[in-house]
């Protein structure tokens, strides 16, 4: 699955050139994306992932790129047509990718990514809108050096397709919590299917005792730069008592035997996530933001 040939091609804005993306610009991209492989972890596994060639148009993935006299300053990933992912220093580039995606597409549901390029886009794209929920957040990176390693062992494991139900209703939990609305309401399958993916893919970790769910994990995406994490959730009932400390610190150095970086981002409000992260030897990579549209 590959990024879509829209029928909207480029539009020049003084200097700047916007354009679509294809297949032929993959090495140009990468080689932007390396300059901060880190923060760009996402980018960089989604295009080694699934590449940048020509798809049919029900896979609805997009690039945007921005040029300014030539060179590549800003691109913008938009997944399922309802994420987009700014990714440059340019206020005039991610601007004008808002202002794009303002005239492309009504189904936008989310924008995240670095703070500054986040904003830039929504000022762009939401025109005086407001968002339902607009979330500061710090982006966090762990390298294997770094990884202060629990000393207690701990039962995590990879999830199986039995642990399904119970994930399930765990990230569900996780996600009203995160995002003050249900997906259930939404697309309970569609959200059900996520998850069954994960576990069949190996991304999906638990902690679980008879009859309760303690602990869960997810990887939402992984590549030779390294892997992001997501979904860490703890019952309320298990909190404050050590049991994330120990599942995630056994969690990162599994993966981190096999990946040459972490990386996460976290509620700015989240300070017991915060205490949780740093105290694993995660550290702050930069400003990170999150709004959902709708």
């Amino acid at each position: 699955m590959g990024f879509v040939e829209p029928s909207w091609r480029s539009e020049r804005l003084d200097r700047l050139l916007l354009r679509a993306g294809g297949w032929h610009d993959l090495s140009t991209v990468v080689r932007f994306l390396e300059r901060d492989p880190k923060g760009n972890l996402f980018a960089l596994s989604w295009v080694e992932a699934h590449g940048m060639r020509t798809a049919p148009l029900a896979a609805s993935h997009q690039l945007l790129m921005a040029e300014d006299s030539g060179e590549l300053v800003g691109v913008c990933l938009v997944l399922g047509g309802r994420t987009a992912m700014p990714i440059t220093h340019s206020a005039q580039a991610a601007r004008a990718f808002g202002r794009r995606l303002a005239a492309l597409s009504n189904e936008l549901e989310h924008v995240v990514g670095a703070q500054d390029a986040v904003g830039n886009l929504w000022e762009g794209f939401g025109q005086g809108l407001l968002p339902r929920l607009d979330r500061d957040q710090r982006y966090y990176t762990l390298l294997p050096r770094d990884l202060i390693p629990s000393p207690k062992p701990t039962p995590v494991r990879l999830a199986e397709l039995a642990d399904l139900e119970a994930i399930v209703q765990a990230s569900a939990a996780m996600y009203r919590e995160e995002t003050l609305a249900d997906p259930f309401d939404d697309d309970p399958e569609s959200f059900r299917k996520t998850h069954r993916q994960r576990i069949l893919q190996n991304a999906s970790f638990v902690w679980r005792e008879p009859g309760q769910m303690l602990f869960k994990a997810d990887i939402s995406c992984s590549g030779r730069h390294g892997a992001q994490l997501a979904g860490v959730f703890t019952h309320p009932a298990f909190r404050g008592q050590g049991v994330a400390r120990r599942a995630l610190a056994e969690i990162c150095a599994r993966l981190l035997a096999h990946f040459p970086c972490l990386t996460l981002y976290v509620n700015e409000d989240n300070a017991p996530a915060i205490r949780l992260y740093e105290a694993l030897g995660f550290v702050e990579h930069g400003a990170y933001r999150t709004i959902f549209v709708t």
